[in-house]
């Protein structure tokens, strides 16, 4: 087979630096196009992965049974597994509570957390369950009711803050604890960087 006839093979932009008879000096290839794809799948699937494990460290859950929110998939007071409801709540009062009835004419569940009644963003919860959703743009006024007052009722009596605890126990211990690690770390620099320190906050005190 002569050299002319090897130069039949269809050469694309860019495969050669130069295209001479006998002469194929090779360029430096990019990745093939199915190696790329595998890289992307691994990476979608470890970022799928991590986005459920991402989901199931900041979403909270109800327990029907205890009528609080937990910190964990499953009460450690009673044992059932809770429901998941969303990913930040903050707990209502009183006096908010006193407030919102007075600003929006409308009665609410309860009186308070121990009622079962928890707010996100201006969203206000019953036992876990949206109950209505408020604009706060200035005085509070009510956008959209997702419960009728006539199919609530509060099984739980009056929550008290030890069934709180229980529920969330193991979690709010270890909470505890890298807390009070990281204060022992700081006071530990503080005191590498002025060792006269406690002698201070000991004349103070």
């Amino acid at each position: 087979m002569s050299d002319e006839r090897k130069l039949t093979e269809p050469l694309s932009a860019g495969k050669y630096n130069t295209v001479q008879l006998g002469e194929r000096p090779p360029l430096e290839r990019p990745t093939p196009p199915f190696q790329v794809v595998e890289i992307v799948n691994q990476l979608r699937s470890g970022s799928k992965k991590s986005s459920e494990a991402e989901l199931e460290r900041t979403s909270l859950y109800w327990c029907n049974t205890c009528g609080v929110p937990l910190l964990s998939w499953s009460c450690e007071n009673c044992g059932e597994a809770g429901t998941r409801i969303c990913s930040d709540l903050k707990p209502m009062f009183g006096e908010e509570c006193k407030f919102l009835e007075k600003e929006t004419g409308k009665l609410l569940p309860g009186k308070g957390w121990q009622d079962g009644l928890w707010m996100r963003y201006k969203t206000i919860r019953f036992n876990g369950q949206r109950f209505m959703r408020l604009a706060a743009d200035g005085k509070p006024v009510i956008l959209k009711e997702y419960l009728p007052m006539d199919t609530l009722s509060n099984p739980h009596n009056h929550v008290s803050p030890e069934t709180l605890y229980r529920a969330n126990q193991s979690v709010l211990d270890e909470l505890e604890e890298e807390a009070i690690s990281l204060l022992e770390i700081l006071w530990n620099i503080i005191l590498e960087e002025n060792p006269s320190f406690p002698l201070v906050v000991g004349k103070i005190a």
